[in-house]
């Protein structure tokens, strides 16, 4: 069976909060995960957010954002003209600038906290 993951559940495999272990349990599982391009944004948010309110040191943002193209889920929807391998390089690519693109801003103001 297929599931869209939403960033709150992907924000608990990556930091410890309530309901870690359920979403732990998705991750694990024999499920079929998805997850749309906007949800690495949406991770990066919610760590600088949790940065900027003391969950989490600033340090530790900055580790977790890389994880986030390794998550547990197929991301996006591929698309039809770009062979498999090129496919999985742009995504990864553009993962990266998103983190990034969110790291310079968000990040130069976690370093500040």
């Amino acid at each position: 069976m297929r599931f869209v993951v939403d960033a709150s559940v992907a924000v608990k495999w990556l930091v410890v909060e309530e309901d870690t272990d359920v979403a732990q349990q998705l991750a694990t599982g024999e499920l079929d995960l998805h997850a749309p391009r906007l949800m690495a944004s949406e991770v990066a948010n919610a760590l600088w957010s949790k940065a900027r309110a003391g969950e989490i040191e600033c340090r530790t943002a900055r580790v977790i954002l890389a994880n986030v193209p390794d998550m547990p889920v197929r991301w996006g929807a591929p698309t039809r003209s770009s062979p498999p391998l090129l496919r999985a390089w742009r995504w990864r690519s553009t993962v990266r600038f998103a983190i990034a693109s969110i790291s310079r801003s968000r990040i130069a103001s976690v370093r500040s906290c």
